[in-house]
């Protein structure tokens, strides 16, 4: 499930992922194809911080430069083409993990 928590600096709010049983299994957004226009470039940007499943803090096996580690937040890229779906897994491999706190991705 989802859940609205106090965001960065405890300002603002966050969404809190509950309850997934899987790496690959979080939040989603679709978006419309059509509100995109073709040749643009699109930037992701947001602050992330990885519980354990009883909300604690110090998640430290994350490396962002392991390449195949699925204990760091990423994003699954789907793209689709008529019936062929295309999976990117895309990672903040520069990214200086912070255990206890919020993470720049």
């Amino acid at each position: 499930g989802l859940e609205v928590v106090t965001g960065f600096g405890d300002t603002g709010y966050a969404l809190k992922a509950t309850g997934r049983d899987s790496w690959n299994r979080g939040m989603a957004q679709e978006l419309d194809p059509s509100c995109l226009e073709a040749g643009t470039t699109w930037r992701f940007q947001a602050r992330v911080k990885l519980q354990d499943e009883n909300g604690h803090n110090g998640i430290t096996s994350c490396n962002p430069s392991n390449t195949t580690s699925h204990d760091c937040p990423m994003i699954r890229l789907l793209t689709r083409k008529g019936n062929n779906d295309h999976f990117d897994l895309i990672r903040a491999h520069d990214m200086v993990w912070n255990a206890n706190g919020w993470n720049e991705f």
